[in-house]
């Protein structure tokens, strides 16, 4: 498999970018594609630096707007450092939404192209040949925070030049016919051709403009907050009544049982729960609601008294609630004792 077309760069960086040497050496004609056993050569999650990946080759992610070299030669996967261009799949895991991601020869400016984009925040995956830059790294730049893992599969590299083969030495006499006929003495070999002067390099081709950045979006207006609904009014607690008398002691040993009662008045639609205690030293036996209001028909059917259950050993809670649209009253008791 060949490929054309492809460039890379042989400059040596200086600072503030510029280059010296060859800052392009244009790839004319075919290379030979050599295939590899699939290799990881770069894979920035955390959790997979147990694995060997560090460096350039590894954690952190990679921050929205950051561009990292990535000499692939000096990775893990044996890549040759004469190799011309790279087979690659390059896919990211974002930490968000990415924009894009582009992938180019170092040395050069970043090209205004996108490699891949994932706006919906999903690992995405691409197939890219990248040609080598500068020591044979190539470049990679993301729009916003991600992981990036870069897988290889192959590469392309030079034609080998071979020198014409050398003349064929004489062929020694052939020995006399007989039984026992020593035979003739082999010829010496020929002396290896001369190998051949390298083509001169081609000229640098020129650089494509800059294409112009497209207008950002106009951001659209927040909708308004709707108002809060009032609160319904919390209904009136009904007075507590009086304490009945200490009752005789019963035979299963309870003695000084009392009658605490108190009213419950509820809205119409309205929900509520309400203790009601025994005096210090007794304990409650039992408990009860009655609805007190008059009612009928359907307004009947929507008074509930959804439970009454022992709180603990000394109170009694009722759950009750009104769902008629009228205002109800409720009649709540306990009886309380002194338990052995």
């Amino acid at each position: 498999m060949c490929q054309t077309g492809l460039r890379r760069s042989t400059g040596l960086a200086t600072p503030g970018g510029a280059a010296k040497g060859e800052r392009e050496a244009a790839i004319s004609g075919q290379l030979p594609f050599v295939a590899v056993t699939p290799c990881r050569v770069m894979d920035t999650r955390q959790e997979y630096a147990i694995f060997g990946f560090s460096g350039a080759f590894g954690a952190p992610a990679l921050a929205g707007g950051q561009q990292r070299e990535v000499p692939i030669p000096q990775s893990n996967c044996g890549i040759p450092s004469n190799a011309r261009a790279y087979s690659l799949n390059i896919t990211v895991v974002p930490l968000g939404s990415l924009q894009y991601l582009t992938v180019w020869p170092t040395g050069p400016a970043r090209p205004n192209v996108s490699t891949l984009n994932s706006f919906e925040g999903k690992i995405v995956a691409n197939a890219a040949v990248v040609p080598a830059g500068i020591s044979g790294a190539i470049s990679v730049y993301v729009s916003d925070p991600t992981n990036v893992i870069i897988d290889i599969n192959g590469y392309y590299t030079d034609l080998p030049t071979v020198g014409p083969p050398g003349p064929t030495g004489p062929i020694g006499p052939a020995g006399p016919t007989g039984a026992a006929g020593p035979v003739g003495p082999t010829g010496a070999t020929g002396a290896t051709g001369p190998i051949g002067p390298i083509g001169p390099t081609g000229a640098t081709g020129a650089m494509g403009p800059t294409g112009a950045t497209g207008p950002v979006g106009a951001t659209g207006p927040v909708g308004a907050t709707g108002a809060t609904g009032a609160t319904g009014p919390i209904g009136p607690v009904g007075p507590v009544g009086p304490t009945g008398p200490t009752g005789p002691t019963g035979a299963n040993g309870v003695s000084g049982w009392v009658r605490l009662s108190a009213t419950q008045t509820l809205v119409a639609s309205a929900l509520t729960a309400r203790q009601l205690s025994c005096p210090i030293g007794k304990k409650v036996l039992s408990g009860g609601a009655q609805l007190t209001t008059s009612l009928s028909g359907n307004e009947r059917t929507q008074i509930n008294i959804h439970e009454t259950y022992p709180d603990t050993d000394s109170t009694w809670t009722f759950v009750i609630s009104n769902t008629s649209s009228t205002t109800v009253d409720y009649a709540l008791y306990i009886i309380c004792a002194t338990a052995p």
